[in-house]
């Protein structure tokens, strides 16, 4: 997940990526997300709970950045439910709404601009069988080229620079004047 400008414009060129704290202890070692984050991933997950930014002080940050309920500023994601839903456990500190319209008001107030690139790729002229595509596959399809963190063991800062550049090729080749993103902001793939 990432934001730019209207135009897709990364600020500065550069996306950062925040390791937040998470000690793996907290769960079984063969727990799915575990195991994914060591071996997928590949993250060092000592460090992070040894050297990850605490909680507080990162919803403090993005409290205070501007970034929250703004609209001149896009989230982009691909199929990113489960992190906005920790980013609003995180900013929020309750638990998430049980029900998705409560959810889904609650990602609007926060996120008004947001995008998921994944909602758009049902249009069948833009990706064939978009349902099953990773965002890496959805890239090399639109032929955009991702900065970092290539192959297998990509991060998340790789991910969040190439979601806005997707989603520019995407408004290039199937949302002239922007009609088709503009009635998406604020919805999330599979919500």
């Amino acid at each position: 997940m990432g934001f730019a400008d209207s135009s897709f414009n990364v600020m500065g060129g550069k996306m950062m990526q925040f390791n937040i704290r998470f000690d793996p202890a907290w769960r079984s070692p063969q727990h799915t997300g575990v195991k994914f984050l060591r071996e997928v991933s590949r993250l060092a997950l000592d460090d992070h709970a040894a050297r990850g930014v605490p909680p507080l002080a990162f919803t403090t940050m993005l409290r205070d950045s501007g970034l929250l309920c703004n609209d001149r500023y896009i989230w982009s994601t691909y199929m990113g439910y489960t992190d906005i839903g920790f980013l609003l456990r995180l900013v929020l500190d309750e638990p998430l709404p049980e029900d998705r319209l409560a959810f889904s008001r609650q990602v609007q107030h926060l996120f008004p601009s947001l995008v998921d690139c994944k909602l758009d790729l049902y249009i069948p002229s833009t990706v064939e069988a978009s349902q099953w595509m990773k965002s890496p596959d959805v890239a090399r399809v639109l032929g955009v080229q991702r900065a970092g963190g290539t192959g297998r063991h990509h991060q998340a800062a790789s991910d969040a620079l190439l979601t806005p550049r997707c989603l520019e090729r995407l408004r290039e080749l199937a949302w002239p004047q922007g009609s088709s993103m503009r009635s998406k902001k604020g919805l999330l793939y599979g919500i």
